[in-house]
């Protein structure tokens, strides 16, 4: 959780040598006092962060705590441990009771929970909760609109982790509130479209005059990863070449005034220059596998994590894309 990625040997007490763990743990409470903050007595602090250093297993995946200021953030892990107590709640398919699914205390999905409670059947999400602290959850009431994370008693997974998986006909999650309305935007995604056969939208909060969208696929600009923001009322847009059907894949935009730019996979894909002042409200329906406002372009296939910031980001991007990387093992 606190960043720490080293490799602590094991020495024998009295040999005369400092242990490693003992080195990191003071250069860590260095580092802290340089940065404005206080820490405790080292011997609080060592048996408060020896665990971290020795175990593993520990949770360690807090995004947000490295990255903070999210508007909305969506994940199958856990990304802030201190606010973030439940990842989804689900429906099954038996008897349509709902449960809340949290987390295990490394910060993964509580499958043991999950796949208990569905039991020989399936399980669908009816809300995917905003772990950003906004309370901006993602929800959908209608069961046959909710996308899947269990079939028939078996997990849905991409490469090995939890996935959502939307069927590209009515499946999707939303929310009323105002979430892409900044003069900037920053959008992280962990998505596999399974087709092309239409065009399919990761996220979507486009108005008029002022919002943005992500497509994992758009056959209007040759079955291509497509992004568009509005700001002061005009229409900009980046696409990606390559077509990554079937193929689990980061994508990341970041829109911001003068240095806008599409990643995918921590590799550019395109850029524009363009300025501007302003973003503003929507005034449509933000949602999560489609254009919910147009009811339309519903995406197909499996969707594991997405971030949503209205701040320019472009300096946290590489930060962000390896910490999700790390995680879902995307690409080398």
């Amino acid at each position: 959780m606190l960043g720490i990625g080293v490799f602590v040997a094991s020495h024998a007490p009295g040999s005369g040598t400092i242990l490693p763990q003992t080195k990191i743990l003071g250069e860590f409470k260095d580092r802290v006092y340089q940065d404005g903050g206080t820490a405790e007595s080292y011997s609080c602090a060592e048996s408060s962060l020896l665990p971290l250093l020795l175990d593993p297993e520990t949770f360690t995946t807090g995004l947000l705590e490295f990255y903070p200021g999210a508007s909305a953030a969506y994940s199958l892990r856990q990304l802030r441990r201190s606010v973030s107590p439940y990842a989804i709640r689900v429906r099954r398919s038996s008897d349509d009771t709902e449960l809340d699914i949290g987390f295990t205390s490394n910060g993964d999905l509580d499958l043991v929970a999950l796949l208990d409670f569905a039991g020989t059947g399936d399980a669908c999400v009816s809300i995917w909760y905003d772990q950003s602290s906004n309370g901006n959850d993602a929800e959908q009431s209608t069961p046959a609109n909710q996308p899947k994370i269990v079939s028939s008693g078996s997990l849905i997974t991409e490469n090995g982790k939890p996935a959502l998986a939307f069927d590209g006909s009515n499946d999707d999650l939303r929310s009323n509130n105002e979430i892409m309305n900044g003069n900037a935007l920053f959008i992280a995604s962990v998505v596999k479209n399974t087709s092309d056969a239409s065009s399919m939208r990761i996220v979507d909060q486009s108005g008029p005059s002022a919002g943005a969208g992500l497509f994992a696929t758009n056959t209007a600009n040759a079955d291509v990863v497509r992004t568009f923001a509005r700001f002061d009322s005009i229409s900009y847009s980046m696409n990606d070449t390559t077509n990554y059907t079937n193929t689990q894949a980061l994508m990341v935009v970041n829109w911001a005034s003068g240095a806008s730019a599409l990643h995918v996979n921590a590799s550019q894909r395109a850029t524009d220059t363009s300025t501007w002042t302003a973003g503003g409200d929507t005034n449509v329906v933000f949602s999560i596998g489609s254009d919910g406002a147009g009811e339309v372009d519903y995406l197909e296939g499996t969707l594991q994590e997405l971030l949503v910031y209205t701040t320019d980001q472009s300096a946290n991007r590489e930060g962000i894309e390896s910490n999700v990387n790390n995680f879902y093992s995307i690409y080398l």
